[in-house]
């Protein structure tokens, strides 16, 4: 019988060659045949089979094939993956982990988009550069019949980059007048500017907030003023910061 495995379903033929007066097929799913030559169509599942053929002498000869048909459902590729991609991931975070939800599968390739690859079930994927990536996971089962599913393309973006100066001097010759956050990405700001014995003097709320280095209406003499506060980004990422800024006149 050729061919003997198969996806989904196989219709195959049986051949004896042996001459004989009587022939009696088993096919393995509970059909009987008695002639030399047998065709038989089979569903998902492994099947054994065998034949006895009589002579005009009366004498037999047998043969039996364990697990001779085999046919397998064709593999279903699925997955599913954290973070989603419904914004872009920062390079930092740029590590993605999936979930393998194919079935009727027994091994994996997967393609990472960047080069990378892993033939594991449930793989993760680091990624190192910026850049647009589309994920290609392959299903395959034992007789190499396969399906493929993708993921939309992963977005990795540069991290988020801020600046806080150490020094300003606002004396109003229009270069380095105020005290203000140089941020990309930046979706929020909460800093507050301190005197040494923490008397509180100023709130930037916003990336275009600044400070002009005044209290109260009234400019202050050169010093060191400490600030602390929260920076967050647009990934909803927060970061807290703080240090020393230096008043020049």
């Amino acid at each position: 019988a050729q061919p003997n495995s198969a996806c989904d379903s196989l219709t195959t033929t049986f051949l004896t060659t042996t001459p004989g007066v009587t022939y009696l097929w088993s096919l393995g799913d509970g059909t009987i045949a008695t002639t030399n030559s047998v065709q038989h169509f089979y569903p998902n599942g492994i099947y054994d089979v065998s034949l006895t053929v009589v002579d005009i002498n009366g004498c037999s000869k047998s043969i039996n094939l364990p697990g001779y048909i085999t046919v397998l459902p064709t593999p279903v590729a699925a997955f599913s993956y954290k973070p989603t991609i419904d914004s872009a991931i920062d390079l930092s975070s740029a590590t993605i982990y999936f979930t393998n939800q194919s079935t009727f599968a027994s091994t994996y390739l997967w393609n990472f988009g960047d080069g990378g690859s892993s033939a594991y079930s449930n793989p993760y994927h680091v990624y190192t550069d910026t850049g647009r990536f589309a994920v290609l996971m392959y299903a395959i089962n034992d007789l190499g019949c396969f399906d493929s599913a993708t993921a939309a393309y992963f977005v990795i973006q540069p991290d988020p980059v801020f600046f806080i100066p150490n020094t300003f001097t606002p004396n109003n010759d229009g270069n380095n007048d105020f005290f203000k956050i140089f941020s990309q990405r930046v979706a929020k700001v909460d800093i507050t500017v301190f005197s040494r014995i923490g008397e509180q003097l100023y709130t930037i709320k916003s990336i275009d907030d600044s400070w002009d280095g005044t209290f109260r209406g009234s400019a202050l003499n050169t010093g060191v003023y400490v600030y602390s506060g929260i920076i967050q980004f647009d990934s909803g990422k927060k970061k807290r910061v703080k240090g020393d800024i230096t008043l020049l006149k």
